[in-house]
């Protein structure tokens, strides 16, 4: 948890003044522009315009920018009371959360609590120092007992710190960097709020994986009901145990298929695919449906793409041609499309959306004619159906593209006339009403909307 750094006391430049002021209105990228000239004039970049700049920037999440401005400054290692320090050290961790990032951030956190002059600032020191060695906290790397005293450090540190009171989040920190489990309960103890202590069961989860307890781990997260990281940690246990990888395997395709479409079904596919880079077209199949829907695009695509040689119906074929047609790859969708509409195993129906779906694909790869024959085709064949009345919309919206103007408000009224889904005949009267009004017939047109609200009242 961290507590944001003080603005710095005001300023004799005007702009400073002004900048504050949006500061205090919570508009700090207003409050950037404004000290932007002052910044630019030597005579007038003190160091309390600088670092009132770096604040502004950090309000906006502008680390580069905050680095750019305290770096090269000389006077950061003896003013303000360790305020320009502790903005670096936030500005470290944002940019690189660990490794060098947090190195840097451990040097600036140790300087500012060093450097803090009031308990406010040392309370947010410790607290950046807290947070610094906590992403140390690897092998090699500084000891979690130092980011646990950190933390607890931080927490003693805040009553006179006249701050918002967060010390049960520091106890949930210290808690996560101890190892062991008789301690972490004492910590848990002194946590007092409710929205707290709903977080100890996922704090001591992840408590035992960084201690190495990685059993203890798993079977906690699974009791949290997060399936996903559970197989995370299985995977890591399985390493090298043939049998223990196949029932991962099957945990993480069971995770996939019935939470489809999810954060957690993403995640799945992800250690899917560190763990077992070729899979069996009936498992990339289940991986295509769902990446489908949650993301990543490309990977759905790649999973259909090898499935669909072997496995897969045309209702999956439909759904790759609109994962193409979604990642602009237009000429590869209407070739899918295409499929699914010669499919004399497919329905109709679908047979009726993958034409529409391919007519839309044309369109966009600039063959308009093709596009307007494969729309066409529909309303002639799928007369009742309800992509017959997009389609008749489409020609519509193409036609009125290419200031054919009659013959689309021909097509609207057809449309109109077809559509069973009472907002899209609605569109489709409005917009030829439109058109007689844009054409000089505003009598027409009148009529027209009136007769459309009568309709549709609502």
């Amino acid at each position: 948890m961290t507590v944001s750094g003080r603005a710095p006391g005001t300023a004799r430049d005007p702009a400073a003044d002004s900048a504050l002021a949006a500061l205090a209105a919570g508009r700090p990228w207003r409050a950037t522009r404004l000290l932007g000239p002052a910044l630019a004039d030597s005579a007038r970049r003190t160091p309390d315009i600088v670092l009132l700049a770096a604040t502004a920037a950090a309000g906006w999440e502008g680390w580069t920018e905050v680095t750019t401005l305290l770096a090269r400054e000389p006077w950061i290692h003896s003013r303000e009371s360790g305020d320009a320090r502790a903005l670096l050290a936030r500005a470290a961790l944002a940019r690189a959360p660990g490794g060098a990032g947090a190195t840097l951030a451990l040097a600036h956190a140790r300087a500012a609590v060093a450097l803090a002059r009031d308990p406010r600032s040392r309370a947010e020191g410790l607290i950046l120092l807290a947070r610094a060695l906590d992403r140390m906290a690897t092998p090699g790397g500084a000891p979690p007992d130092s980011a646990r005293a950190a933390y607890v450090r931080a927490a003693a540190a805040l009553p006179a710190a006249g701050v918002p009171d967060v010390s049960d989040w520091l106890r949930l920190r210290a808690a996560g960097a101890t190892a062991d489990s008789a301690a972490r309960a004492g910590y848990y103890h002194g946590v007092r709020s409710e929205v707290a202590r709903t977080r100890i069961a996922h704090t001591d989860a992840q408590a035992r994986e960084r201690a190495g307890d990685l059993a203890g781990a798993a079977a906690a997260f699974d009791a949290l009901g997060a399936r996903a990281s559970a197989l995370r940690i299985r995977v890591a246990m399985a390493a090298g145990d043939r049998a223990a990888r196949d029932t991962v395997r099957r945990a993480l395709l069971a995770l996939i298929t019935t939470r489809a479409g999810t954060p957690d079904a993403r995640t799945a596919t992800e250690l899917l695919d560190l763990v077992f880079p070729a899979l069996p077209p009936a498992d990339e199949l289940l991986v295509a449906r769902s990446a489908a829907r949650a993301g990543p695009l490309p990977r759905s695509a790649q999973g259909y793409a090898r499935a669909l040689a072997a496995a897969g119906s045309a209702a999956d074929r439909f759904a790759y041609g609109g994962v193409l047609a979604r990642l602009d790859r237009d000429r590869d969708a209407a070739a899918q499309y295409a499929l699914v509409r010669d499919d004399p195993a497919a329905p109709a129906a679908l047979a009726a959306a993958a034409s529409y779906g391919r007519a839309r694909a044309l369109v966009a790869l600039g063959d308009a004619v093709g596009g307007r024959r494969e729309l066409r085709a529909i309303v002639e064949r799928y007369p009742a159906d309800t992509s017959a009345a997009a389609a008749l919309t489409f020609l519509a919206d193409l036609a009125t593209d290419e200031g054919r103007d009659a013959e689309a408000r021909e097509a609207y009224l057809h449309a109109a006339a077809r559509a069973t889904d009472s907002s899209r005949a609605a569109r489709a009267r409005f917009r030829a009403a439109l058109i007689a009004y844009v054409n000089g017939e505003p009598r027409r047109a009148a009529l027209e909307w009136d007769s459309l609200a009568a309709r549709y009242p609502r």
